[in-house]
């Protein structure tokens, strides 16, 4: 601000009448021809001061806006080095608090947003993917087409390389006349058990080794409600009965073949055989999926919670590993089984065994009899033993007791005494896998695999 002086003359006088009546004259009159000189510098103050207040303003609105952008480039840069979101939040509560009550709505906008950014990082970016593994791998989960494009691949190499490799042992490991080579699938399998444990210890999920009989943090993936408690054992006995009625149903099924075989209906003896199975097996699948619907309604999801499918879910890993592994125990389940039990139960030719081997190498029997191992038995078994039965025992059961009995009456209904041992051991990886990764999809294609398995090993000759 500019200050203004003005000097007056000094008058001389004579008497202090004088004095008094010049001081009258320079109060009334000169003071007032100097207020109105005065009034437009005081004007051109004003103006000076409200202009100053404005600058005032915009250049603390400029520093208010400099300090969020700040904030922002903080907490992204925080973000790249993976820092925890509620450091990044307490960080920002910090740096963009400002003294403007009208800016702390807009510095709460900021918080949020680069908070959900961070809350949207995490879930794309899951605890067990390391920084170098590519983020399309995690974003597949987002199709399910993909997913299965990926594992494809892997599964035939599995089939054509894996499953057809073997090795001699040396001689100072060999416990057993039948111990005598090591698959290339046990050693694939094998590998892929230490790699997942590794993997484990270096993203540090903890516990490394989990508990395999426990779901983790006490969280299975059903929550069935308590009252669907009263509803399990007559749910059972009409599933018993309709799996009953199935079998008669298949023999209706035949007579009906023979009789259109009469009329002209071209029939060999193993596409008869597998029309009936065939058949008889989807009145069973028909039959057991609406008891469980009417009967436990509602049973399956997104309004029933007797089991979990998701199809927008890394399921693609889960089932690719618990394939390889499930090779893994099957071997040397089959290996026990061939030690245990007498060399007779094995001669004995089951009906699947007909539908994987018919005669004369029947092409179309054998198309027909893989409809249901491959495609509708995978779904309804796994629906079935572990959607149903396994929550229905843990009513009754711990965790650690069910999974066990459910693996034994998941081999007890394949009716073959010499697979018994090893259909027990893939009972129980599965609904282990089922438990951990939170999702029947996973065991559902594992089986569907294992299945198709058989049979394409069977047309190719393996």
């Amino acid at each position: 601000m500019v200050a203004t002086f003005i000097v007056l003359p000094t008058p001389k006088f004579s008497s202090l009448s004088s004095i008094s009546s010049t001081s009258s004259w320079v109060t009334s009159a000169d003071f007032s021809s100097f207020n109105r000189k005065l009034q437009p510098n005081q004007d051109h103050v004003c103006t000076c001061r409200s202009s100053l207040n404005r600058v005032s303003s915009s250049v603390l609105h400029a520093a208010s806006s400099a300090s969020k952008s700040f904030s922002s480039a903080s907490l992204l840069w925080r973000k790249r080095h993976n820092q925890s979101s509620n450091v990044v939040v307490s960080a920002t509560s910090d740096v963009i608090s400002s003294p403007f009550p009208e800016d702390e709505s807009e510095n709460n906008s900021v918080s949020k947003s680069v908070e959900s950014q961070e809350s949207e990082n995490n879930e794309s970016r899951p605890k067990w993917a390391p920084k170098w593994f590519p983020q399309w791998l995690i974003d597949v989960k987002k199709q399910p087409w993909m997913q299965l494009a990926l594992i494809l691949p892997l599964y035939v190499l599995h089939l054509l390389v894996f499953s057809k490799q073997s090795f001699p042992l040396p001689k100072q490991l060999i416990l057993h006349e039948k111990m005598t080579r090591l698959g290339m699938d046990s050693i694939v399998g094998f590998l892929v058990t230490v790699a997942t444990l590794v993997w484990r210890k270096s993203m540090k999920l903890y516990p490394v080794v989990p508990n395999l009989l426990e779901a983790d943090n006490n969280n299975p993936p059903w929550s069935v409600p308590r009252d669907q408690r009263r509803k399990v054992v007559p749910t059972t006995v009409v599933l018993i009965i309709a799996y009953i009625f199935s079998g008669y149903g298949a023999l209706v099924w035949e007579q009906l073949l023979l009789f259109s075989s009469v009329y002209g209906v071209p029939l060999t003896i193993p596409t008869l055989r597998a029309w009936k199975v065939l058949l008889g097996h989807l009145m069973w699948v028909y039959m057991g999926l609406k008891i469980l619907d009417q009967r436990l309604h509602p049973f399956f999801p997104p309004k029933g919670k007797w089991l979990r499918l998701k199809f927008k879910e890394n399921w693609g890993w889960w089932a690719l590993g618990g394939y390889y592994v499930s090779a893994l125990l099957f071997n040397i389940a089959d290996l026990v089984n061939q030690l245990v039990l007498p060399p007779s139960v094995f001669n004995d030719e089951t009906v699947v065994s007909k539908l994987i081997n018919p005669e004369n190498r029947d092409l179309v029997a054998m198309a027909i009899g893989s409809i249901g191992p491959c495609i509708t038995a995978p779904v309804f078994e796994e629906v079935l033993y572990r959607g149903f039965l396994l929550p229905a025992l843990i009513f009754y059961l711990p965790i650690s007791a069910g999974l066990p009995i459910s693996s034994v009456l998941f081999a007890a209904h394949h009716l073959n005494p010499g697979g018994m041992i090893p259909l027990t051991v893939l009972g129980l990886a599965w609904a282990m896998l089922y438990t951990k990764s939170r999702n029947l999809l996973v065991t559902i294609v594992i089986h569907a695999m294992w299945n198709s398995r058989v049979f394409l090993g069977s047309l190719l000759g393996l």
